[in-house]
């Protein structure tokens, strides 16, 4: 796969499957690598576009102790592997229009403030592609906008 920048307005054919931060951080993890690498592998064969919102870089990265060799894995990976998204127009007022909803769902609104403004971006990236978000933490996606289409348990030992 060839990893390009696109607009959220040029859908592909294939299905889009975003990556959270958190699944990519999964998939460099030394523990968890060997488990998410063969799904990212099975969804690639499948014919999926594996990508990410822009706002996953600056996500990934701030999340780390900066050296030069975790900082090269993170964008060698992305850079190598993903299909990236940027952050327009479209999708700030989509994040805006959606932080909104969420605000204003009963179910919901009690919890906006734990809806992080890069999720609300991944989410939006997700709508204007007609893709779908693969997460670790489906908490980050929260109903009634989001909803889990596929769920899948992964178990990695660690330190015994």
């Amino acid at each position: 796969m060839t990893p390009d920048t696109e607009t959220p307005e040029e859908q592909p054919s294939k299905p889009v499957i975003l990556l959270d931060t958190n699944t990519i951080q999964h998939a460099l993890g030394e523990f968890s690598g060997p488990q998410i690498y063969p799904l990212l592998e099975e969804l690639i064969g499948s014919g999926a576009i594996l990508s990410i919102s822009e706002v996953v870089i600056f996500e990934s990265l701030k999340s780390i102790v900066f050296t030069p060799a975790k900082t090269a894995k993170i964008t060698d990976f992305i850079e190598k592997n993903l299909t990236r998204y940027p952050i327009d127009e479209n999708v700030l007022i989509g994040a805006a229009q959606l932080q909104g909803l969420y605000a204003n769902d009963e179910a919901v609104k009690g919890h906006v403030k734990a809806i992080s403004s890069e999720d609300l971006i991944i989410g939006v990236t997700a709508i204007l592609t007609n893709g779908y978000i693969l997460t670790s933490d489906c908490n980050d996606f929260p109903g009634p906008f989001f909803n889990a289409v596929h769920k899948q348990p992964f178990f990695y030992e660690e330190r015994n």
